[in-house]
């Protein structure tokens, strides 16, 4: 009796964290004292709180006036043109605290919901990792991000074995969602394609190619995307950053900027592709690796989320708050038969990549840019296993 009740306390672990996450988000955005102190703490917080959801607004304010804000050279506007037909619905009217709480809401809970669910040594390195620096960003800016989590984790549940087949093609539909308000979960579509047979596959397959086309046909919005997306380095990770930091620390001339960019891509894509092989050969040893099926969806969604986003190149540190959808996989590869030693240095690195602060010695930032290379890599392998694995997608 006291072991099951020691496992349910430790599963609320994530919704006491999440509940507290809330909480001083509340009381910083509603106090000027705590706004003041939080900051104190955390340099890398911006005023007004909740800046990006501003963004967003103003967005949404000059649409409803008539004008196209992505086109705009000088509108901080950088979102797919999909989200300004909130404005539609009132969304320009929404108070910045209310939607910036609204959205710390949804992301919360569905990390809560994800990883409570699988045990208690997950619950509680989840609960523990709430309080990151990458999540704590994500939040108190106010970014889309966070509705992201919540319809990638929202539509993996639905396509959860043995529900109706209009509920499963919901949860496809919310990927399609999720990937026209942010552009980077349309991989999670093509992945799903990889992995899923039946009519799931043909659901995924339309839905990506329903996406592309919608890509095709608007490939100016891509274009401004992108031009009009600022790169970080402090606060940001992929395989650009590191050599990125080294022009900008002017460790290096200026026009050998180029070359160490061009040879860290090579070096990164060389790396995925070897570590690709690695678990595409890898696939049949799997029976040791048990996950139930939401939890290995939860694992091969947050690892190629990761690798895609870093293969790009640069992305702002919120987005690492899809890595913690992979725990339960990790913690159930140590538990396993034959992923042990994976899953524990998997475990070490994305913890490692989660704690460190944003402001660190040039040392330590190299250092964290070279685990979050090996971290990539190392996901690569699990991922390729698992969308391989031709045995669990027929489920």
């Amino acid at each position: 009796m006291g072991g099951s009740a020691a496992i349910v306390g430790g599963r609320a672990l994530p919704w006491i964290a999440a509940g507290i996450v809330l909480g001083a988000l509340l009381l910083v955005a509603t106090n000027g004292t705590w706004w003041s102190r939080a900051q104190a703490r955390l340099p890398w917080m911006l005023q007004p709180i909740f800046h990006d959801w501003h963004v967003v607004r103003a967005g949404l304010e000059t649409y409803a006036a008539g004008a196209d804000p992505l086109a705009m050279t000088g509108h901080p506007y950088n979102y797919p043109r999909a989200v300004l037909q909130a404005s539609w619905f009132g969304g320009q009217y929404l108070s910045p605290v209310l939607a910036g709480l609204g959205l710390a809401a949804a992301g919360l809970g569905a990390l809560a919901f994800a990883l409570g669910r699988s045990g208690w040594l997950t619950a509680a390195l989840a609960a523990g990792l709430m309080f990151s620096p990458p999540v704590l960003l994500l939040f108190e800016r106010g970014n889309l991000d966070a509705l992201v989590l919540f319809q990638v984790v929202t539509g993996l549940f639905l396509l959860v074995p043995g529900r109706q087949p209009w509920i499963q093609a919901g949860g496809v539909l919310l990927l399609l969602a999720s990937s026209l308000v942010k552009l980077y979960p349309a991989v999670l579509l093509a992945a799903g394609v990889l992995y899923w047979s039946g009519h799931r596959r043909r659901w995924h397959l339309a839905a990506l190619v329903g996406f592309l086309a919608l890509a095709l046909w608007q490939q100016d919005e891509l274009a401004l995307i992108f031009r009009k997306t600022g790169r970080g380095v402090e606060t940001s990770y992929g395989w650009a950053v590191a050599g990125s930091r080294l022009g900008v620390d002017h460790t290096i001339a200026p026009e050998m900027v180029g070359v160490v960019l061009r040879l860290s891509n090579g070096i990164s894509f060389a790396v995925l592709a070897v570590a690709a092989l690695i678990g595409w050969r890898l696939r049949t040893r799997l029976g040791g690796w048990s996950m139930d099926p939401l939890d290995r969806g939860l694992f091969w969604a947050g690892a190629v989320l990761y690798v895609a986003t870093f293969a790009i190149g640069s992305n702002w540190s919120y987005r690492l708050v899809f890595l913690l959808l992979c725990l339960p996989g990790l913690v159930a590869a140590v538990r396993g038969r034959g992923w042990k030693l994976w899953g524990g240095l998997g475990l070490v690195l994305l913890v490692g990549t989660m704690l460190v602060p944003f402001e660190s010695t040039p040392t330590t930032f190299y250092l964290v840019q070279a685990t979050e290379w090996l971290l990539a890599g190392w996901l690569t392998v699990g991922a390729v296993a698992v969308l391989a694995d031709r045995q669990a997608a027929r489920y």
